[in-house]
């Protein structure tokens, strides 16, 4: 009984933190961004980590600075909306986030520099 008070009290905690953001972001890599304070981690992408470096064409390059560089690109100056319901492990908002009508967690738009990965049997954020 005490671990069902424990898990509803933390499910409660955890929904209470999450929500919309909007604001001018820091692009922190190319899945995570960064509002008023809060980390946002893009629902259903997953790009290289900073500091990650790839090979092309028997070259090492800095695809995880290619990245950033991208989705800062994508959004320049813009305001993002990013809503979601859940942190992740990091306590990162896990968030669908849109600038100017468009969706930064499209694969559409990633440049090949992050692919999209299916959730594991769970619907978007809300």
């Amino acid at each position: 009984m005490r671990s069902l008070a424990f898990l509803l009290a933390l499910a409660a905690t955890t929904s209470a933190q999450a929500g919309t953001l909007s604001g001018q972001p820091q692009v922190i890599d190319g899945d995570t961004l960064e509002i008023s304070g809060q980390r946002v981690r893009l629902f259903g992408i997953d790009a290289p980590e900073l500091s990650q470096t790839c090979n092309r064409s028997g070259q090492a390059w800095e695809c995880g600075k290619a990245a950033r560089e991208h989705l800062a690109g994508m959004i320049s100056t813009a305001q993002v909306t990013c809503s979601g319901a859940e942190k992740d492990t990091y306590g990162r908002l896990v968030a669908v986030c849109q600038v100017s009508g468009v969706d930064l967690n499209g694969g559409d738009g990633r440049g090949g520099l992050g692919y999209c990965v299916p959730p594991i049997q769970r619907p978007l954020p809300s």
